[in-house]
């Protein structure tokens, strides 16, 4: 799914920079067993955004400096 999200918000082709970035942070994710965090988060963010729900982020100031969250 981040990798879907990043190809839509970098449709020119995502940066050597942002993937590294984004690897790192899956790779984080993994290790610390945070996973089913990100997916409720995806759910609770998806639900909102098909009602028309703002949700933080959306006025592109990102809340947290991650390439995951982000994209």
């Amino acid at each position: 799914m981040t990798w879907t999200g990043a190809a839509g918000r970098f449709p020119g082709g995502i940066s050597e920079k942002v993937r590294r970035q984004i690897e790192h942070e899956l790779e984080l994710i993994g290790r610390l067993k945070y996973e089913a965090y990100f997916l409720t988060v995806y759910d609770v963010v998806s639900f909102a955004r098909s009602r028309g729900i703002l949700v933080r982020g959306e006025d592109r100031r990102p809340t947290a400096p991650s390439a995951i969250a982000w994209a």
